[in-house]
């Protein structure tokens, strides 16, 4: 990986990653920690309290990792929304076949109901099922700069990687990107309509960023002023 090669000797790179999930499945980080476990320092996540167990276990071959059960928004607590746990038996998720019951509807939950709903009347044979399918929590909810500067010696990240279930745009216009100075951003753009995916584009491109496309995510590369 480039952004690895080019560290100075002795140097990890910084990985923050929001909306870990079980950190494994489905997820490009694991790949990169998993390879260069000694060479990157990792902070993840999640705000899920029942899924923590399984990150920690994915995790658990990693030298240098912190797991944090919070949301990123606003000091203070925020609603999400997701799947009740009895409905999973359920669900008739075709690309989550060889995946574990906890992964499909654990992989939505997003501070949009709709969005949940939505999901849901894809995957839910029972339509009259879906309002009821719906399971609301609270979860505290802390700024990313305040998680950072707990983590970080110069308060800053090198790889930042969102997956905010439709509201990607929301937290990374909100998370200091002067101050993080992120070299790599990994996001998913798939869910955002299209008037919100050009604001968030244009924000990025005016903060230095070039982006590409790969599937459903994008990524926004940092040019160096001059180069």
């Amino acid at each position: 990986m480039a952004l690895i090669a080019g560290l100075p000797t002795g140097r990890k790179l910084k990985c923050v990653q929001i909306g870990a999930n079980d950190g494994k499945i489905n997820d490009p980080l694991f790949r990169i920690s998993r390879q260069f476990a000694d060479r990157t320092r990792l902070l993840l996540i999640e705000p899920q309290a029942q899924i923590i167990p399984y990150l920690r276990k994915n995790y658990d071959f990693h030298p240098d990792v912190r797991i944090q059960q919070v949301a990123i928004g606003d000091p203070g607590t925020l609603t999400l929304y997701g799947v009740r746990q009895e409905i999973w038996p359920d669900l008739d998720v075709a690309y989550a076949k060889n995946w574990p019951p906890y992964r499909a509807p654990s992989g939505i939950v997003s501070g949009d109901r709709a969005h949940v709903e939505r999901w849901l009347t894809k995957h839910l044979p029972d339509p009259a099922r879906i309002e009821d399918a719906v399971a609301r929590f609270d979860v505290e909810s802390v700024t990313l700069a305040s998680l950072v500067d707990g983590w970080s010696e110069d308060g800053s990240t090198d790889l930042l990687q969102v997956d905010v279930e439709g509201l990607d745009d929301r937290v990374l216009m909100e998370c200091d990107l002067e101050r993080l100075r992120p070299k790599l951003i990994m996001f998913e753009a798939f869910h955002l309509p299209r008037p919100r995916k050009k604001v968030l584009f244009d924000y990025l491109e005016r903060n230095g960023f070039v982006l590409a496309r790969r599937g459903l995510n994008v990524l926004a590369l940092q040019v160096e002023k001059g180069g």
